[in-house]
């Protein structure tokens, strides 16, 4: 689909293979909590486990036939024209943990098929993934 609004809530610009760039408009993250289980030559291992996301808005809907924008609909029906025809207006770039959080959410996707340099830095994606 073209006309989507693609919004980065990661900490960094998100550069794509073929040169295109998002800024980073904010940043969605987990809760994290660490339970110490034990070390290993007295560096601590801990357990970590993921809450609640923060920073991420709620699925934005837009019927195409009729343009109504929001969150009028039910299963993917738009309630003002009762056509099945909502699609997201507005997509959402976090991190990986983020997206597997986010599941089953349809318009949360997170930097995939990473490009890196020699040194192994990431510099870039040559995809947008998402977790089902």
């Amino acid at each position: 689909m073209n006309n989507i609004k693609i919004v980065n809530l990661t900490p960094h610009p998100i550069k794509f293979a073929d040169g295109t760039e998002i800024p980073s408009e904010g940043v969605a993250r987990c809760e994290q909590t660490d339970r110490e289980v034990g070390s290993i030559n007295g560096i601590p291992v801990v357990e970590t486990t993921f809450g609640a996301i923060t920073g991420l808005p709620e699925s934005i809907l837009r019927c195409d036939m009729c343009g109504t924008t929001g969150y009028q609909s039910y299963l993917g029906w738009c309630l003002c024209c009762r056509n099945g025809c909502m699609y997201h207006s507005t997509v959402y770039v976090v991190s990986a943990i983020v997206a597997q959080e986010a599941r089953p959410r349809s318009d949360v996707f997170f930097p995939a098929r990473l490009v890196r340099d020699e040194q192994g830095r990431i510099i870039g994606c040559g995809a947008l993934g998402t977790i089902r």
